[in-house]
């Protein structure tokens, strides 16, 4: 038997430091990738800062983590795309 546990609340930042149809990204500590925020209108969408084919960071250039058109999260290392308007987070 599993006991559930209740999610942990922590606040990053101010809910407009992520701009609409933008997103942001926070460090982790040590060798946690961080994580990155997503927003689309007043939803908002986490998820770790790492592809799950290479491990390589989703941001291309420093806090950059969306290519122009803004509708998918895109790989750095090889140029994965994930959808983030569900969640979780899943591939193209």
């Amino acid at each position: 038997m599993t006991t559930a546990v209740a999610p942990i609340a922590i606040p990053l930042c101010r809910a407009d430091a992520v701009v609409m149809g933008g997103a942001r990204g926070f460090l982790g500590s040590g060798r946690d990738p961080g994580i990155v925020v997503l927003r689309q209108g007043l939803a908002y969408v986490g998820c770790r800062n790492q592809c799950p084919h290479t491990g390589a960071s989703l941001d291309w250039l420093p806090r950059q983590f969306l290519p122009s058109d803004r509708r998918y999260l895109q790989c750095a290392l090889r140029g994965a795309l994930f959808h983030f308007t569900k969640s979780p987070v899943s591939t193209r």
